[in-house]
């Protein structure tokens, strides 16, 4: 007899509690403006002014009070007139070195945008590991990754599956719990196999004196098996804010010693989670990150230098790319061309715990493929104040359909209130986003196959996306693990 395996689901989705298909604003839109078209109707009465005034607010709520996918028409459009205005005056493309278009550069590669202002602070956490914060002196933020490698779940039983998907939930929890922090993202990085550490050490280990047929043997194995493997590394980043952490968080300095503190509680729980064995990370893991997202062939100089024990001297003020290009679907790269697609709306239904496992997954349509999730930590006061707003919501939406509700409808309501009920018994409040970003040949038939592929592997989750236009080089560098979550760096990235 076999066990019915355990579902997960059931994501609450935020509804703006307007009229029928407008937003709250649309709504409010239409109030004032039915007012202020009846006051007219009682002193002027022309019947061409009245005509303009409704033409007037159909179109003021076709503009700003209907969203279609999740924008306004007016929100559409002032984005591509600004898209418009950046590509004309020549802000759309980014280039250092020695061609630099950028004030004060004196040849170097810094990073775009506001990871240039960042700086790194060394720390080392209670096991004697040394890490690097990425600091953010605008918002006053600090970011600590880990690098985790994994194991398949291919052999595991599903008993300790089941295990792990607890553990990661009950850190997930964590999150919004623990003082200062304000988010997490958890970034799944897979690219081809290089091969390179293969070779290297099947020749260091080969007998000069060895028959033929095995050194064609060997020859062989080292030329074909990377056309066959892959390298999946998975990124966990921390994010706290200064002013929301410890008191006796007075400065940067102060800060870093108090997240030190916490590095080796949230190392345990990822372990129990299935994520090996995270690593905190370095100055030159996190250089490496950037120069191979910027250009994937890169990767194979930089395992060749590990195969050899050599070290690698990165500088994170020189981590930058020699050029980026914004287009308005993709950005143009040293080493191809990318293109990023964001989670409109989750999975509908109930999953499985592989339900992702295809969107994860290296897949040959890609030089590289990054899927990145955002977690949103949300005080339990806030928590509870969001979930009571959700049930008002859903009981206002509701009552405005007539006749029998549909099981959408019922589904809505049960969700908004099993939301209440588990939070007020002490339940944790995470909102969620998700990216996925595919780096791929600059070339017609491959961005062609890439773009295909991306929406592809989102859609079959069920999951409903879009393509961002004209945001492309932001969302490029938030699949990185550097830690610019979306709702501190962009604006209402959760808003419908």
């Amino acid at each position: 007899m076999t066990e019915e395996r355990i579902t997960y689901g059931n994501w609450f989705e935020k509804k703006s509690p307007g009229i029928s298909i407008l937003t709250l604003p649309g709504t409010l839109i239409l109030g004032a403006g039915i007012a202020v078209i009846v006051f007219m109707v009682s002193k002027v009465d022309n019947g061409w002014v009245t005509a303009g005034s409704v033409t007037a607010l159909v179109f003021a709520e076709f503009f700003y009070g209907w969203e279609y996918d999740g924008k306004t028409m007016a929100r559409r459009i002032a984005e591509k007139r600004e898209i418009t205005k950046r590509t004309r005056n020549g802000e759309s493309d980014y280039i250092t070195g020695a061609m630099s278009n950028l004030a004060n550069n004196e040849g170097g590669h810094p990073l775009p945008g506001i990871l240039a202002q960042t700086k790194l602070l060394r720390g080392v956490d209670g096991y004697g590991n040394a890490f690097d914060a990425i600091h953010y002196p605008s918002k006053n933020l600090f970011a600590v990754s880990f690098r985790c490698e994994p194991d398949g779940h291919g052999m595991e039983d599903q008993d300790l599956i089941d295990m792990m998907v607890a553990k990661y939930g009950a850190w997930i929890a964590t999150l919004s719990v623990e003082e200062g922090v304000i988010g997490a993202s958890v970034i799944i990085d897979s690219a081809p196999g290089t091969g390179v550490e293969l070779g290297e050490s099947v020749r260091g280990e080969r007998d000069p004196e060895a028959p033929p047929a095995a050194s064609r043997i060997m020859d062989a194995l080292v030329t074909d098996l990377p056309n066959h493997s892959s390298d999946v590394t998975g990124y966990v980043t921390v994010v706290w804010k200064q002013a929301a952490m410890a008191s006796s968080a007075g400065n940067a300095a102060d800060a870093v010693v108090e997240i030190a503190k916490r590095l080796p509680s949230h190392a345990a729980a990822l372990s129990a989670g299935g994520a090996g064995d995270p690593v905190p990370m370095t100055e030159p893991d996190l250089v490496e990150v950037a120069q191979v997202a910027y250009d994937p062939e890169t990767a194979i100089a930089f395992d060749l230098l590990r195969a050899r024990d050599q070290a690698v001297e990165l500088d994170w003020a020189a981590a930058g790319p020699s050029f980026l290009a914004e287009r308005r679907g993709c950005l143009l790269l040293p080493g191809g061309a990318a293109e990023t697609v964001e989670m409109r709306r989750p999975p509908r239904g109930v999953v499985f715990d592989n339900h992702l496992l295809r969107m994860l997954q290296p897949n040959g349509s890609f030089l590289r493929k990054r899927v990145a999730i955002f977690y949103q930590a949300v005080p339990a006061d806030k928590a509870q104040t969001q979930a009571e707003n959700a049930v008002r919501a859903e009981d206002f939406v509701a009552g405005q359909k007539k006749g029998r509700r549909t099981a959408t409808t019922r589904r809505g309501i049960r969700v908004a209130e099993k939301l209440d009920a588990e939070i007020a018994e002490g339940a944790s409040l995470i909102p969620f986003a998700m990216l996925m970003t595919g780096t791929y040949d600059d070339d017609p038939e491959s961005s062609r196959r890439a773009r295909n592929t991306l929406l592809s592997l989102m859609t079959s989750s069920r999951m409903k996306v879009r393509r961002s236009k004209g945001l492309q080089a932001a969302l490029f560098h938030m699949t990185l693990p550097f830690g610019l979550i979306p709702w501190e760096f962009a604006d209402n990235p959760f808003k419908k």
